[in-house]
């Protein structure tokens, strides 16, 4: 028996759809990734039935199998360029309103996910998951609104991004679906390497009293950081030590995470997702390569947690290429480290 896999695109532009033939479709590519923007562009026929797309224009895409196509993008178109033999489409996802925002805000007392929510405006909120409570936290209208985003992402060990429908994103690292990639079926090819892991800078809490909690009266401690000797920050929003030690965690997580880093070339997977977990099975290289590194945290996934994670995720759609997947890794396990 052979199977055959027969990629298709189907574009919808405000509301009407297109298969990638339809659309006249030459290639596409496609990248999202944690704290960053997600794009899309198309390159397209001159007689396309999308040539006539303008900025701010709805733009979405679905991949995969013909009549299995998944949905992977929702965005807004930015830029149409045309001559004499081609039209290109450039789209951004919705959260780039949120890149072009600046606001001053100031916040008491509020959870980062109240916060999140509240900075969000107009874009819609897939999901807002953290519990962790900042004593007070200032939005000054010098740097954007995403900027102010990622900052507390950081802070919170969270990851940053975009679903599918455009919505936004920020939730606790390692809340990420899982997938398993098979050497010799699912993976293209692959490369892993190792880098020195930098040193994560403890928080403090910045209050004489901090240890009594955040409803206490208390005083600026001239001392926060006593004898350590490790490198470590001050900053206003932390007022609790359950929030510096919080922060703390979130940042050597990040960094032990960033020390390990990889990258995959998939046959078309539209279900791939920044932040997902990646289990990268059957490898070659023994102990101290892929092999090594993804069996030794997982035995399947099942296991525990997938030894490494997407962190930007690229899909390619073309004549020449047919659909491919490609994913830069960092590692994985159970601890919250951010964005990247």
């Amino acid at each position: 028996m052979t199977y055959t896999f027969r990629p298709n695109a189907v574009l919808t532009l405000d509301g009407r759809s297109f298969t990638a033939a339809e659309a006249g479709l030459v290639e596409l590519e496609m990248e999202t990734a944690l704290g960053e923007l997600g794009e899309l562009r198309l390159l397209l026929w001159p007689g396309s039935k999308l040539a006539d797309a303008t900025p701010g224009a709805r733009l979405e895409l679905a991949l995969g199998a013909t009549d299995s196509e998944a949905a992977v993008f929702t965005g807004v178109v930015e830029h149409v360029a045309r001559t004499a033999t081609t039209v290109m489409v450039d789209a951004l996802e919705p959260t780039v309103a949120l890149h072009r925002a600046f606001l001053s805000r100031a916040y008491l007392n509020q959870t980062v996910a109240a916060i999140v929510r509240d900075l969000a405006g107009p874009v819609s909120v897939a999901e807002a998951d953290s519990d962790l409570e900042l004593g007070q936290y200032g939005v000054e209208n010098r740097r954007s609104v995403w900027w102010h985003l990622r900052d507390l992402a950081m802070l919170a060990g969270c990851d940053l991004a975009a679903a599918v429908d455009g919505g936004l994103v920020f939730r606790p690292r390692g809340r990420g679906d899982a997938h398993g990639f098979r050497y010799g079926a699912d993976l293209l090819g692959f490369t892993d390497g190792q880098s020195v892991e930098a040193t994560a800078p403890a928080q403090a809490a910045h209050g004489s009293a901090s240890s009594a909690g955040t409803d206490r009266w208390h005083w600026v401690n001239a001392d926060p950081l006593g004898p350590a000797s490790e490198p470590a920050r001050i900053r206003g929003a932390i007022a609790s030590e359950a929030a510096a030690d919080a922060a703390t965690e979130a940042a050597r997580a990040r960094a032990a995470a960033r020390a390990k880093c990889g990258r995959i070339a998939l046959w078309g997977r539209p279900e791939l997702r920044p932040g997902d977990g990646v289990d990268l099975q059957d490898m070659p290289g023994g102990e101290g390569g892929l092999l090594g590194a993804a069996t030794a945290a997982v035995a399947g996934l099942g296991g525990g947690a997938p030894g490494w994670r997407a962190t930007r995720v690229r899909h390619a759609f073309g004549r020449s290429t047919g659909f491919v997947t490609l994913a830069e890794l960092e590692g994985g396990g159970d601890s919250a480290g951010g964005f990247p």
